[in-house]
């Protein structure tokens, strides 16, 4: 009973460790997460064929048929990013913060054949913030989403060497967007509605010329007004299938499938410092109102794997992955109104992200080990997509580790440094997006992880 109470109470510990770190956070720079568990971190990520500690729930569920009995990881991993947008004349940093990012995972074996793996993770997210007043504010000054997934699977070993996973994923996706409007850019994109309204009560061209002009430049002299927009999806469905073999002595396969899952998202769209002018009524179009995303479908996830184990210290992995950003074609989000509900969706046209990953882990003896890891991604947002929303290219992770054993009780963590490569930016005025370039990007991520074999 004692037993009982004091695992009892270390589980309570743990799930309060996760929630402690996760109450108010903002998800990580970047869109989607490859980073679970600190051991695996270590390693650059490449852990899917190995899949041999609980964050196995999210690498490869099949994995967890290794670990007996009731095992828990939890785990806090912080992100602190910035990058800078070069103007040529000028350049503007993004505000730089740690974010805290929160995972849970959790195995249990039910028998000599069935294991039940449950995860709790944030498996897309992001966070970019720069002043409310700098260049691409007209494009965006604050853009954050953050999801949450529950993942159960079940796991089946079939034999000695070969383990098959299915499961669910549960997602909820929240969305915050925050923009300037500029009052003389509406005038602009109106002045032929504004001509024909004056041609259609009698007036000669010059007279509607000279109104559209006298609009402008009374627009031209007043305050930004602020459109901010929230929406989410309490939650959405996918489908979790995983694989795990070890053929022969030494060598482990692994294989990771995580399905697309599409969000539906509703919200509201607020405006801010909104006033009219002598000759358009900006009231009667920017208006606290509701707002919808018809589809934003996040990507599925393919991952490869072989891990060597190359003498009793040391073992290596190579994992391949992709990430099926091309169903992510267009943004359309619809505000209900009458002056923007035409707004035509923003086409995005990802393609397809690669992610390359090598690591290793050396066991010096039952109580102490090292990591070292590297991995490589492609961006999938093509040069017309690109914006400071999301001002992302390829980038190079190097990764270092350790771990440390007593009893049951392991304590493992890590060090991360993202470089990512500089970046041109074409203009689209229309999207006022302005020639730049994205440069001096770097990432440092940190993190700890506590697991325990109850």
């Amino acid at each position: 009973m004692r037993m009982m109470a004091k695992n009892f109470k270390l589980v309570l510990a743990m799930i309060c460790f996760t929630i402690y770190f996760s109450t108010g956070c903002v998800w990580a720079g970047g869109f989607a997460l490859y980073e679970f568990g600190a051991r695996a971190i270590g390693m650059g990520s490449a852990f899917t064929a190995q899949a041999d500690d609980p964050s196995a729930v999210f690498y490869n569920p099949a994995g967890i048929s290794q670990l007996e009995g009731l095992q828990m990881m939890s785990t806090i991993a912080t992100y602190t990013s910035g990058l800078t947008i070069d103007f040529g004349d000028r350049k503007e940093d993004t505000n730089v913060s740690t974010k805290f990012v929160p995972q849970l995972f959790t195995s249990y074996q039910i028998n000599d054949k069935l294991w039940l793996g449950v995860g709790a993770f944030t498996r897309f997210g992001l966070a970019t913030d720069y002043d409310d007043d700098w260049a691409g504010r007209y494009n965006i000054y604050y853009a954050e989403s953050k999801t949450m997934t529950i993942n159960p699977n079940l796991v089946l070993k079939a034999s000695d060497s070969f383990s098959i996973g299915m499961g669910v994923s549960a997602m909820s996706f929240e969305t915050n967007l925050e923009q300037k409007v500029a009052p003389a850019a509406v005038v602009t994109a109106q002045q032929q509605t504004i001509k024909d309204t004056a041609l259609a009560l009698g007036l000669d061209d010059a007279t509607a010329e000279g109104i559209y002009q006298a609009a402008l430049a009374e627009a031209t002299g007043m305050s930004d007004f602020t459109q901010k927009v929230n929406a989410d999806d309490k939650v959405s469905f996918g489908y979790v299938l995983s694989l795990h073999c070890q053929p022969i002595d030494k060598l482990s396969l692994g294989l990771l499938y995580r399905s697309k899952i599409n969000h539906r998202l509703k919200g509201t769209a607020k405006y801010e410092n909104v006033q009219n002018s002598a000759v358009i009524p900006f009231e009667d179009f920017f208006y606290n109102t509701s707002v919808k995303v018809p589809q934003v479908g996040l990507p599925d996830l393919l991952v490869l794997a072989v891990a060597y184990q190359v003498n009793e210290h040391l073992t290596v992995e190579i994992d391949w992955c992709r990430s099926g950003w091309k169903n992510y074609d267009e943004l359309a989000l619809q505000i209900d109104n009458d002056g923007l509900r035409d707004m035509a969706p923003v086409k995005t046209d990802y393609h397809n992200g690669y992610e390359y990953r090598i690591g290793a882990e050396y066991v010096f003896n039952d109580t102490w080990a090292a990591r070292v890891g590297f991995f490589y991604e492609t961006t999938p947002i093509p040069d017309k997509s690109i914006d400071y929303m999301l001002p992302s290219n390829d980038y190079f992770v190097y990764t270092i580790g350790g771990g440390y054993k007593y009893n049951r009780l392991t304590v493992d963590m890590f060090y991360e440094l993202v470089l990512p490569k500089d970046r041109h930016i074409d203009a689209r005025p229309l999207n006022f997006i302005a020639d730049s370039k994205i440069v001096d990007g770097q990432g440092h991520n940190l993190g700890l992880s506590l697991s325990y074999a109850f």
